[in-house]
C-alpha cells in the first residue's frame, strides 16, 4: 500500500498496475483512488471487464493518447488475460504509451504466467489480503478521525469484537456510528452497544460459548436475535457445525504445538481472529469437541432428509449435551 499511496500523493505513476487478494474492500477502494488522481473525467478513461475481452480493443485503448490532459486510465477487471495473454499483447505493454496507465484488477493470477512477470517488471502487483487486527484497530481510528471524532483503541477493539473483520461492513457500520453520534466529538463505548450490529459470526460465536458453559437461557435469546433477522435456522446449523470444526483442527494444532501465528497463517484467520477461538477452544477437550461437532453433523443430515424439523434440530444443539 506504501507504493500506492505515495504514487497518488506524488502524481507519477506507473505503467501498470495489478490489484489483487482476499480485501475487496482494499481492491475496490484503491482502484478508485488510483482512477481519480489519473484522470478528472471519463473522456480519458476506459473500462473493461469479463474473460472474452478482446485484445486489439485493448490495445486500440492503451495506444489512445490522452485528450487535452496528461494522463489516459485504463481499467481491466475479471478478465483471463493472467491465464492467456498472448505474445503480441505482452509485447506491446512494453511500446505502450508512457501517457497510458492500466489498472489491472483480478480476484485469482497466476504468478508464473508472462503477463504477471511483465506487469512486476514495468510496474506495480498491490496483493491486499486479511488485515491483521491491529492495523483494523488503526484504521477505524484514522477512518473516525477523517471525521473530525475520536475513538480509544479499546473501543475500536469492541467494534471488532462486534462486526469482525470485513471492511466493507466495518466501513458501513462506522459511518453509520459517525451519524448516530452527530456533533459529539469522542464516540464512546455506549455508542458503539447503542447503534453497531454484530456481525453473524460473532453471534455463532458466543452461541457456542454459551451451550459450552451450559448457559441456555443466554444461546436461546441469541437464537431468537438471529430469528428475528430472519437467518434460517439450518444456515445457523451449518455454521455452528463449521465453527466446532475449526475448533477440532484448532485443537488438534494446539496437542501438536502449533503456535497462533502458524495456525492463523494455516486456517488464514486473522491474529484477532485466533486469539478467539484458540481461547475458546479452552474451555473444553478434544472429546467433547468432536461430540458438539458430530452431533450438528447428525441433526443438520436429518433436517435434510425431513426427519427433522430445522427448528428443533437448532434447539436440540442449543440445549447440548
Amino acid at each position: 500500500m506504501n507504493v500506492l499511496n505515495e504514487d497518488i500523493k506524488s502524481g507519477k505513476f506507473k505503467s501498470l498496475y495489478l490489484l489483487c487478494g482476499s480485501e475487496k474492500f482494499l481492491v475496490l477502494s484503491y482502484k478508485k483512488r488510483l482512477k481519480k488522481a489519473m484522470v478528472e473525467d471519463d473522456m480519458n478513461y476506459n473500462y473493461f471487464e469479463g474473460k472474452q475481452l478482446e485484445e486489439s480493443e485493448l490495445m486500440d485503448a492503451i495506444a489512445t493518447l490522452p485528450f487535452f490532459a496528461a494522463a489516459r486510465c485504463i481499467i481491466i477487471e475479471k478478465s483471463n488475460l493472467f491465464k492467456a495473454a498472448s505474445e503480441r499483447f505482452i509485447e506491446f505493454l512494453e511500446t505502450a504509451p508512457k501517457s497510458s496507465h492500466v489498472i489491472f484488477v483480478e480476484e485469482e493470477v497466476d504468478k508464473k504466467s508472462k503477463l504477471y512477470k511483465k506487469v512486476k517488471e514495468l510496474g506495480h502487483i498491490a496483493v491486499f489480503n486479511t488485515v491483521e487486527s491491529g492495523e483494523l484497530r488503526k484504521w477505524i481510528v484514522g477512518f473516525i478521525k477523517r471525521y473530525g471524532k475520536e475513538i480509544s483503541f479499546p473501543d475500536a477493539e469492541l467494534i471488532l469484537n462486534y462486526v469482525g473483520n470485513d471492511m466493507n461492513r466495518l466501513s458501513m457500520e462506522l459511518e453509520k456510528l459517525i451519524s448516530f453520534v452527530g456533533d459529539k466529538r469522542l464516540v464512546e463505548k455506549s455508542d458503539i452497544e447503542s447503534i453497531v450490529s454484530e456481525s453473524l459470526q460473532n453471534k455463532i460465536f458466543e452461541m457456542i460459548n454459551a451451550i459450552v458453559v451450559r448457559n441456555t437461557e443466554r444461546a436461546i435469546d441469541i437464537y431468537e436475535d438471529l430469528l428475528a433477522l430472519k437467518e434460517a435456522p439450518l444456515k445457523i446449523i451449518s455454521l455452528i457445525s463449521g465453527q466446532f470444526n475449526q475448533l477440532l483442527n484448532i485443537k488438534d494444532m494446539l496437542i501438536e504445538g502449533v503456535g497462533k501465528k502458524e495456525i492463523g497463517a494455516k486456517l488464514k484467520l486473522t491474529d484477532y481472529i485466533t486469539n478467539k477461538l484458540v481461547k475458546q477452544c479452552q474451555g473444553f477437550d478434544r472429546k467433547r469437541l468432536y461430540a458438539y461437532l458430530n452431533k450438528c453433523i447428525e441433526l443438520e443430515f436429518d433436517v435434510k432428509r425431513g426427519i427433522i424439523g430445522e427448528r428443533l434440530a437448532l434447539e436440540l444443539i442449543i440445549a447440548g449435551d
